[in-house]
């Protein structure tokens, strides 16, 4: 098992939630412009909202 420097596994955790968010907002999308499923917008929105809050805590307190 490899092990990860503190500020590589912030980096990669931040980059695998940034992928994260952009796939929700690239669903929300796709939902939205359908408009048939206003449930599924408001989860899709949820958890983007969730993962943004993520990435937010993540952060080192410098880079805020």
């Amino acid at each position: 098992m490899r092990i990860i420097e503190p500020s590589q596994q912030d980096t990669q955790e931040n980059s695998r939630l940034d992928r994260l968010y952009r796939l929700k907002q690239q669903q929300l999308q796709r939902a939205s412009d359908k408009r048939k499923d206003s449930l599924l917008c408001r989860v899709l929105a949820a958890e983007a909202d969730a993962i943004s809050s993520a990435i937010h805590q993540a952060m080192p307190e410098k880079r805020r």
